[in-house]
């Protein structure tokens, strides 16, 4: 399987370099598991998409959860030659008996995108490790500049420095509306609406009701993706 960068055809904002999507691209094409970690919302999980043509999407969250071996059933039904994405493994969902399970069960190239990065003498088994970070300052300031100005791109920047998806959005919410985003507000994310809601111990829908939920569609999706109904 030969994995090649997808021509760009939407204008989804990207800062990050050409050298750092092609250093992915060659790991995804030189090792079965490529392990991709960075910061939340630096934008792991739009990189994967954007470079990848063909691959089978799973969330960690659920998925990691589900009674034994009712995930690697599922996995079993997709395709040896193609590349499957677990996104959204955290530390204490991912252990390394799940790796090496894959690795030794399926014949599959995995892209695990986490914002928890492993040591190399941890794993036991080949596994190309990528750190990603959020696009420079530099870029950050100067991109929301030439929308909101350079003092309030500043005082973007404070709030967001390292979480790329909420600076744009509170760009886009600046330059579009004249509302400035607080870094207070509180939301549930995609990893905890999955765990409160399909998860054995989570809270349910009670917490929801009145408040909001980062990223919903995704999250819909993801449900409808992984509950087995």
């Amino acid at each position: 399987m030969t994995v090649k960068k997808k021509k760009e055809k939407n204008t989804v904002v990207w800062l990050h370099s050409k050298s750092f999507e092609q250093s992915i691209v060659e790991s995804l094409n030189k090792h079965r598991i490529t392990w991709l970690s960075g910061p939340m919302g630096c934008g792991k999980t739009t990189m994967a998409t954007k470079i990848m043509k063909t691959f089978v999407h799973f969330d960690a969250t659920p998925y990691l959860h589900l009674p034994k071996n009712q995930g690697t059933v599922t996995m079993g039904r997709v395709d040896p030659g193609t590349l499957i994405m677990i996104d959204n493994v955290d530390k204490d969902i991912c252990k390394l008996s799940f790796i090496c399970e894959i690795f030794e069960n399926y014949q599959n190239r995995f892209f695990i995108i986490s914002d928890y990065s492993p040591t190399p003498s941890s794993i036991p088994i080949p596994i190309s490790i990528i750190t990603m970070k959020s696009p420079s300052r530099t870029k950050m300031i100067n991109y929301a500049s030439t929308l909101v100005g350079h003092s309030k791109s500043l005082e973007i920047y404070q709030k967001f420095p390292t979480n790329f998806r909420n600076f744009l959005n509170a760009v886009d919410c600046c330059h579009r509306f004249g509302i400035d985003v607080s870094n207070h507000d509180e939301f549930f994310d995609s990893n905890t609406t999955v765990k409160n809601l399909i998860c054995k111990g989570g809270a349910g829908h009670e917490p929801y009701i009145g408040k909001g939920t980062e990223e919903h569609g995704h999250v819909i999706d993801m449900i409808a993706s992984n509950y087995n109904t």
